[in-house]
């Protein structure tokens, strides 16, 4: 067990100094000094724009940006004494490893018990209400993240940027976007030492000669650190949270990504009817939403398939497919072995006999191998891509470092673009604004068909009108006729919109659905005409 007394000032020090730097939870203070001591000084006109569990999203006419304040439990000068009082004794118990063990790993009636006791030793006139207080805020700096823990806990947080040194922290909410906090770090070190504890979480390390941290913490949070030399002004963090509950189908539907006439398209194209489910790339930016289309749409896949994933950090979610593999690559370690890269694990997936293969992102070698599996009869590929537009898609995929022959990309049937941008009246939102097929080659070149263009004015995609490549592959190999394929997709439709509009939009409502669709598509759609409910 590793001595941990050395560390103690890491231990002790962050939650109870931000007490000091987080507003107060008093009623009667008005908001300005809710607000003080933070990293700012904030002037004009608040208002809040959102307050839930301790939290309130506040906009100043000062501030170019919505602040996320976080409100810490009723703790005095007193109670922040003993918790520093007793965190020092916790700190020398053998019993606790505290370098090892992280909050998902904790036995809490056994630390309860711990804490109680201590408490007890030294002070009788401590309230239940107060060792709950103290238990939390413990919890949250011995054995998580410290300060960085009120913002794990919040799932309405997509990402938790640390700037480093003495710089307020920011994070991406999902209904205000960039929003500036106040919590900082009193010094580069304490940001270092939580970076060091992450790491050796994941078994990894980060220092000097190492500097790069790109890892999934226990709870599936994706983290990306960096530290001096790389980053000369301090350390930096970035936390994309893993969330519990993700986004479906249906709330892409509802928040306007894709249309639902789109969304019944796909359903289509991925399941292809069991005899041609289509290839398809999910290309974009960053934080365009690619991934989570990505696993919006794995939803489709028909629940016999067998499905591998393969991603550098674990971010799809196909629990609700009984017969799905996920692979994650490894980097080099320190003795220059055992690296693991995409293309590894993709070779390795061509001999586990797969349904259907998902590569989280491509972006190297293996884009080659993917496409040598399609051409070869692996139907039912996807994967995400980072690229702006269907052209640039190509380019990106012919060029190095993927170099995929120019022969090879007809076996690519669909390519999807996504976005994230700032809309004229609805703020940031992430749309799909094209949609292409690919129609064959012609004098060396791909043919694309654009099937869906974007519209800002009216923010809605729409259908061009160009006659679908995939449609008459599908009608080719199944005999069914265009109209029959469009009844099809209109049923499809159909499920969807009921699902929005009954508000069933989890991954095992949507799941459900999809599944008892596919058994029995009459039966399942006298319930939808009928609104009966899931059984």
């Amino acid at each position: 067990m590793i001595d941990l007394t050395q560390h103690a000032k890491y231990l002790i020090d962050p939650v109870a100094r931000h007490a000091l730097t987080i507003g107060a939870t008093s009623e009667d203070e008005n908001l300005e000094n809710r607000l003080k001591p933070g990293p700012w000084s904030l002037k004009g006109d608040f208002e809040i724009l959102d307050s839930y569990e301790g939290v309130e999203i506040i906009s100043s006419t000062e501030i170019s940006r919505p602040v996320y304040n976080v409100i810490l439990p009723g703790l005095d000068s007193r109670d922040w004494e003993v918790i520093r009082t007793v965190k020092e004794k916790l700190v020398k118990n053998p019993d606790f490893d505290f370098f090892h063990v992280n909050m998902l790993d904790l036995d809490k009636e056994d630390f309860s018990r711990e804490i109680r006791q201590l408490v007890a030793e030294s002070w009788s006139d401590v309230s239940e209400d107060k060792i709950r207080l103290y238990e939390d805020a413990l919890k949250k700096s011995v054995f998580g993240y410290g300060i960085l823990e009120y913002l794990l806990r919040d799932d309405l947080l997509e990402e938790i940027m640390v700037l480093g040194g003495k710089r307020c922290v920011y994070v991406f909410h999902r209904k205000h976007g960039m929003c500036s906090t106040n919590i900082s770090f009193d010094n580069d070190s304490e940001v270092v030492d939580i970076i060091t504890k992450m790491a050796s979480e994941v078994g990894r390390k980060i220092d000097f000669l190492n500097p790069l941290l790109d890892a999934r913490l226990k709870d599936g949070s994706r983290v990306n650190a960096t530290i001096q030399p790389v980053t000369p002004r301090g350390a930096t963090l970035t936390i994309r949270k893993f969330s519990a509950d993700p986004l479906t189908i249906v709330d892409l539907i509802k928040t306007g990504t894709m249309p639902v006439d789109f969304a019944a398209k796909l359903w289509i194209a991925v399941d292809g009817f069991g005899v041609k489910p289509a290839n398809i790339i999910v290309s974009g930016g960053t934080s365009s939403g690619k991934t989570t289309t990505l696993n919006a749409i794995a939803t489709f896949i028909p629940e016999g398939d067998r499905v591998i994933s393969i991603e550098d950090t674990l971010e799809l979610q196909l629990d609700h497919h009984d017969h799905h593999i996920q692979m994650e690559t490894r980097p080099q370690m320190a003795d220059s072995l055992g690296k693991v890269d995409m293309n590894d694990c993709l070779i390795n997936t061509l001999r586990m006999r797969p349904d259907r293969i998902l590569v989280g992102e491509v972006r190297g070698h293996e884009a080659e191998t993917l496409f040598t599996a399609m051409n070869t009869g692996h139907d039912g590929c996807m994967g995400t891509l980072h690229a702006n537009d269907s052209k640039e898609t190509i380019t990106r995929l012919t060029n190095a470092p993927m170099s995929v022959p120019m022969i090879m990309l007809p076996a690519l049937d669909l390519i999807i673009i996504q976005s994230r941008f700032k809309h004229p009246k609805k703020g940031y939102i992430r749309r799909i604004v094209e949609v292409s097929e690919v129609a064959g080659m012609e004098v060396g070149k791909v043919l694309l068909n654009k099937t869906y263009s974007y519209n800002v004015i009216s923010d809605r995609l729409i259908d061009t009108g160009t006659p679908s490549r995939l449609s008459q592959v599908i009608s080719k190999k199944t005999g069914f006729t265009g109209q029959q394929i469009q009844r099809e997709i209109e049923k499809r439709a159909h499920v969807l919109e009921w699902l929005a509009r009954s508000d069933r939009r989890s991954m095992s409502d949507v799941n459900a659905a999809i599944v008892q669709y596919n058994r029995d598509s009459e039966g399942f759609m006298e319930k939808v005409y009928t609104s009966e409910d899931l059984t």
